[in-house]
């Protein structure tokens, strides 16, 4: 997350320390100076529920999730289905910077440990080399937004069994798409399965499951509710939770108390008799004698006050069974942190401090980021996780900070030797298995993935900080919002959530450098200088580097609380000193003077901002799209606008995406995406002597689409990217792929390649040397993935005489030319134009399938 950069004194330490800033404000610009908006967090929840559409039903989700596999498992390797030539995916990183982990677990491996990682969005990971290296979990598809993970560790045996949860509902407002229940591992992790028992609607989201240490067979799970009545994603909990229990493994469970939202259960490691559930504004502990839960947070002497009404979390003393801390988020605009002492088993509680440091954003950051520990060894030596980590030697009586979040990325990946600072925004805290006072090895999750120090308590807030960054070893759980390649290098970058600007420097996949924290939003290269990039961040402060990414400085900001936290932007393909910034008001900021100006007012809607900036390649006219589905262009620069031209039968909603037909005969022929899970919410716009026509190419099932594209050489080809992958159409969107693309070609990599993942961005790598593209996907927690397919199909012109690349604009001249490249490239699509093709009859065709298609027809199989 981090906290628009905007006060003077945060500016200050942005510009100068992370950026080298050295300029002066460009004229006309909105102050710095505005305040930290207490609403950070809720802005993120507010903006990902507007792009949904607005009243949805969660059940959608998982639905069009369900279908989507039912499909896959029925795609033979021949059903190359409207396709759009696509082929293998490969992940491009980055591998060196995280995303927000909720779940981290330890299992014991022999005298050793394996680690298991649960990303918001990125699935499951596992270690068994001390995080040197990590492998994905492919089992776990339907979702992955894994919040929990939770081992029973009965024996010293590697075959011990564990459970992971999904679905994302620990903050305030859910921050990820719906889970899909519980898995369950019974062979050490090696394999997991869903459990039946929780493929309902209780189980949508699952915020953290706990299976008992000694007994495998005992579990209990927390869960929280959606108000059914029509609010959708982001907002409209009920403020229902509830405590499920299974005797039996997860076979079947019972309902054990109906609460506010709950978060968290804990059983102790030593007493399983000692179990504690909590959540917003609510701590029940189990009464061993009546079997009953009993409410901690009450006006009673000697309880939690009930005046709490954010997160509580938890931790039980391992050395002390009896000895457990409650901290509380209390909720007030300050991010107020209490923290309780029980000595009796929860009996009675004592307030041991109160901290405004800890929960430092608003109201609600304690409910997004919380975790607590005790140290296992010492009941009285706490460790407390919010945007920093706190630690307390006196049982919460005093408290010092002991990470610096703002250092993160000073340290992060100059020397994978060198100690790091913390990233901010902490989740989850767990000690290693195999803890005492010779190994005090801790694990540490948080929007910046995971790290580790193998001392606790020599760990602090200076440059010898004593954590190591646990990536870099493969795990790919980046949550990008949009991404970019830059068109010298081939080098690529992008806006992250919580991990600002992301920029590959050349070193490959564990290459990448974060300059800045923060939630990057796009990036921009430069269309002929390799040296200028541009890049946004909270709510559209404008950064540009003159040195292709090393260094930045802030030159435009258009004001928070004049933009969406993650707002739209553009360069001018043809003034490239000209970069258009999206709020309320399309603004211009001109390098060339360093003035910024708006070039369009408000719409007549309160609260509409702009949500996208589409700009021709030729600038024949600009294209923006708003959160109510305004839709308007401009054909004289920004000048005049045409009004809403959105239509009556369009829907009302967040516009996704707006993609321009590239080279037609003028720029009014357009595709426009709306957010929500809806039938209509893909739509080809055209203009005619004036009059704007829409026709709906949605794909035949609801299915929320995110970005949209235009193939660069056969524009009839387009691409969507969805909640659940790519979707491809051949003709313009009459008919779309039946499946996410490509995933006939490998079923045994379904969730390695951008499939049950949500993609955000589409974009396309041009390779000038190959003559051929390659469409890039960015996801919101797997990173960027590109196709390996270096051309979608190979063209064949008999009629075509000059140089011979394949393309559509250098066609081979042979038949059999083609049929080697697509062997060469496993992509069997060979396009067939003018002339005789005698080759065809050659037997080489017989050993391979491949797809002949001509301008005149669908397409013939040859064998």
């Amino acid at each position: 997350m981090k906290r628009l950069i905007i006060t003077t004194l945060v500016f200050l330490i942005v510009a100068i320390a992370f950026f080298g800033y050295e300029k002066h404000l460009p004229q006309g610009a909105p102050s710095f100076e505005e305040p930290v908006r207490p609403g950070y967090v809720s802005d993120r929840q507010w903006q990902r529920m507007l792009m949904r559409g607005g009243d949805i039903s969660p059940e959608k989700a998982i639905s069009a999730r369900k279908m989507i596999k039912n499909r896959v498992e029925k795609l033979k390797k021949t059903d190359h289905d409207k396709d759009g030539g696509l082929s293998f995916y490969t992940n491009v990183g980055p591998k060196n910077i995280g995303g927000r982990v909720r779940a981290i677990a330890v299992q014991r491996n022999g005298s050793g440990e394996n680690i298991y990682v649960g990303a918001a969005g990125g699935g499951l990971w596992r270690s068994t080399d001390d995080g040197a290296t990590w492998s994905a979990n492919s089992d776990i598809d339907y979702s992955l937004a894994v919040t929990s993970i939770s081992v029973a560790n009965f024996t010293n045996s590697s075959a011990q069994t564990l459970y992971a949860s999904t679905g994302e509902g620990q903050a305030a407002g859910t921050m990820g798409l719906p889970g899909a229940g519980i898995y369950k591992s019974t062979d050490g992790g090696d394999n997991w399965s869903r459990l039946p028992s929780t493929i309902n609607d209780d189980f949508l989201w699952c915020n953290k499951v706990q299976v008992n240490p000694v007994n495998p067979n005992v579990v209990f799970a927390v869960t929280t509710s959606l108000n059914r009545s029509g609010t959708s994603f982001g907002s409209g909990f009920t403020g229902e939770g509830k405590l499920w229990f299974s005797a039996n493994g997860g076979g079947t469970w019972s309902l054990q108390a109906i609460t506010s939202a709950l978060t968290d259960i804990d059983i102790h490691p030593s007493d399983p008799t000692i179990r504690v559930a909590s959540g917003r504004g609510t701590l029940l502990i189990l009464n061993s004698n009546n079997g009953m839960w009993e409410e901690q947070v009450t006006s009673a002497p000697n309880k939690i006050p009930g005046s709490i009404n954010g997160r509580i979390e938890v931790a039980l003393s391992e050395s002390s069974p009896n000895t457990m801390y409650a901290l509380c988020n209390e909720g007030d605009s300050n991010g107020t942190a209490h923290v309780y002492r029980s000595i009796d088993g929860g009996v009675t509680w004592t307030l041991r401090g109160s901290y405004s440091d800890i929960f430092s954003e608003s109201a609600t950051f304690g409910d997004y980021a919380n975790t607590f520990m005790v140290d296992p060894e010492s009941p009285q030596h706490l460790y407390m996780g919010g945007m920093d980590l706190w630690e307390s030697e006196d049982g919460g009586l005093t408290a010092s900070v002991i990470s610096d979040w703002t250092q993160y990325h000073d340290f992060i990946n100059l020397n994978e030797d060198e100690d790091i600072q913390l990233h901010a925004d902490h989740h989850i805290l767990v000690p290693s298995v195999n803890y005492s006072s010779t190994n005090r090895k801790v694990y540490i999750g948080n929007d910046g993935g995971i790290q580790k120090t193998d001392d606790i308590r020599s760990a602090n807030a200076g440059t010898n900080s004593h954590w190591d960054n646990l990536l870099g070893g493969g795990m790919s759980i980046t949550q990008f919002y949009n991404a970019a390649v830059s068109p010298h290098t081939g080098r690529f970058a992008g806006g992250a959530q919580d991990n600002g600007v992301l920029m590959d420097l050349g070193g490959g996949l564990n290459g990448w450098k974060q300059p800045s924290t923060g939630d990057g939003s796009e990036v921009l290269f430069h269309p002929t200088d390799p040296n200028i990039i541009y890049a946004t961040v909270n709510y559209n402060l404008l950064l540009k580097s003159e040195d292709a990414g090393t260094t930045w400085f802030a030159v435009a900001n258009i004001g928070e609380g004049n933009s969406l936290l993650i707002g739209p932007s553009e360069i001018n393909p043809t003034n490239t000193d000209i970069v258009y910034l999206g709020g309320a008001q399309l603004w211009v900021y001109d390098d060339s003077d360093g003035t910024l100006s708006s070039i369009k007012g408000p719409i007549p809607t309160p609260g509409a901002f702009i949500t996208k900036i589409e700009v021709d390649d030729q600038f024949r006219a600009i294209w923006i799209g708003y959160s109510n589905g305004t839709v308007e262009f401009s054909e004289n620069g920004g000048a005049t606008w045409s009004g809403d031209v959105s239509g009556f039968n369009v829907p009302n909603g967040y516009v996704t995406d707006i993609d321009i037909r590239p080279f037609g005969p003028d720029a009014l022929d357009v595709l426009v995406t709306f957010g929500g899970y809806r039938p209509d919410n893909l739509w080809r716009v055209t203009e005619n002597g004036g009059t704007v026509s829409w026709t709906d190419i949605s794909l035949d099932f609801d299915m929320h689409v995110n970005t949209i594209t235009h193939h660069p050489v056969n524009f009839d080809w387009i691409y969507i990217g969805t909640d659940v992958g790519i979707f491809a159409s051949e003709d313009y969107g009459v008919n779309w792929s039946t499946t996410p693309v490509n995933v006939d070609m490998q079923p045994e990599y379904r969730n390695e390649g951008p499939i049950y993942t949500e993609v955000t961005d589409l974009f396309w790598e041009f390779n000038s040397t190959q003559g051929v593209n390659r469409l890039c996907a960015a996801t919101f927690g797997r990173g960027i993935y590109r196709s390996s397919s270096v051309l979608t199909q190979s063209y064949v012109d008999r009629t075509h005489t000059g140089f011979q690349f394949g393309t559509l604009a250098n066609p081979y001249d042979a038949f059999l030319d083609a049929e080697f490249k697509v062997r060469s490239s496993s992509a069997p699509v060979i396009f067939l134009e003018g002339g005789t093709y005698d080759e065809i009859s050659s037997p080489r065709l017989f050993d391979k399938e491949l797809y002949v298609k001509s301008q005149a027809s669908t397409g013939a199989l040859i064998k």
